[in-house]
C-alpha cells in the first residue's frame, strides 16, 4: 500500500520541465490509453510503463524527478497531485481533509493579520481632509 500522498496509478499530476513547459498527466495502465493519449481535457495518458510514470510514481508534490530521454536526463518538478479516489484510504482522506482546513485556518488568521496592519497603519496616516 502507498504511503499518504504518494503518487499513484489514476493520480494526475502536474509537471514543470526545465524550460519552464507545465504538463498534466494521468497515470494509467498499458492498454487504458484507448485510441489517443491525449484526451479533451488537456491531460496526457501515460502508462506505468512510461520512463516519466516511472519517475514520479511513489513520489510526491514538491519532488523533483530525474528523467531518462533520449536527448538525456531532464529534472521534472513535481507541482501539483490530484488523487484518483480509488487510490485515497479513508484514513488519507480523513487526514488530508484534517490538513486542508488547517491549511484554511492559517490562511484566514494571515489575512485577519494583513487587514489589522493595513488598518493600523491607515488610523496613523494622515488624511487628505484632515487639517482643514
Amino acid at each position: 500500500m502507498k504511503a499518504m500522498g504518494e503518487i499513484g496509478v489514476g493520480d494526475i499530476v502536474w509537471l514543470r520541465y526545465p524550460d519552464g513547459e507545465i504538463i498534466v498527466v494521468q497515470i494509467v495502465l498499458p492498454g487504458e490509453t484507448m485510441f489517443s493519449p491525449e484526451t479533451t481535457n488537456g491531460i496526457t495518458n501515460i502508462t506505468t510503463q512510461s520512463p516519466v510514470a516511472q519517475a514520479i510514481l511513489g513520489k510526491n508534490t514538491g519532488d523533483r524527478v530525474f528523467v531518462q530521454t533520449p536527448m538525456g536526463t531532464v529534472a521534472v518538478d513535481i507541482l501539483v497531485v490530484m488523487h484518483s479516489p480509488a487510490t485515497v484510504s479513508a484514513s488519507d482522506a480523513a487526514s488530508s481533509t484534517k490538513q486542508m482546513l488547517a491549511d484554511m485556518v492559517a490562511a484566514f488568521i494571515v489575512t485577519i493579520g494583513v487587514i489589522g496592519y493595513v488598518l493600523l497603519y491607515l488610523a496613523s496616516v494622515p488624511m487628505p481632509w484632515e487639517g482643514f
